[in-house]
């Protein structure tokens, strides 16, 4: 069985507040720029704060998680949330089992490390492609597209 993990870092203008919140955002369906790379939205009746909250999503490095091929789907469950400091989800369904998690660490007045660890065993069809198939290069490919927009919107929608 592969195992992949992946660290992703940025530090981003903007408090861990502001961070928190935009990741909040994307979640519940307020912001998209994730979007097209990651599409996801939170379960009916559910907020993206609330400890055992359930996520679906889908993602895919070229930017269509409409499609079959290249592309990966979850569900995950908010099992541990720091107010403005973490925020870690596990895979209930889908693709891979596993977690990520965020942390937010605050880097002067106005700036946040972020750092997003990514922990996952392929399952399904996806166990099969994992010889042929560089998810962890992906993963981590995604999360610099997703840093790229999180710090777009943070300077558009949140620093004003």
């Amino acid at each position: 069985m592969s195992t992949y993990k992946v660290v992703s870092q940025r530090i981003v203008a903007g408090t861990p507040a502001q961070c928190w919140q935009a990741v909040l955002d994307e979640v519940e369906g307020r912001s998209r720029w994730w979007q097209p790379f990651v599409m996801q939205h939170i379960h009916v009746g559910s907020r993206a704060d609330q400890l055992g909250s359930e996520i679906e999503g889908s993602a895919s490095v070229e930017g269509h998680p409409d499609r079959l091929w290249g592309t990966v789907t979850w569900v995950s469950r908010l099992t541990e949330m720091v107010p403005e400091r973490r925020l870690t989800w596990e895979y209930v369904e889908g693709s891979f089992s596993g977690s990520i998690t965020w942390t937010f660490a605050p880097v002067g007045d106005d700036h946040t490390h972020i750092t997003v660890q990514w922990y996952a065993d392929p399952i399904g069809a996806n166990r099969m492609l994992a010889n042929f198939y560089d998810e962890p290069s992906d993963q981590a490919r995604i999360m610099e597209r997703g840093f790229d927009g999180l710090s777009k919107y943070i300077d558009s929608h949140v620093r004003i």
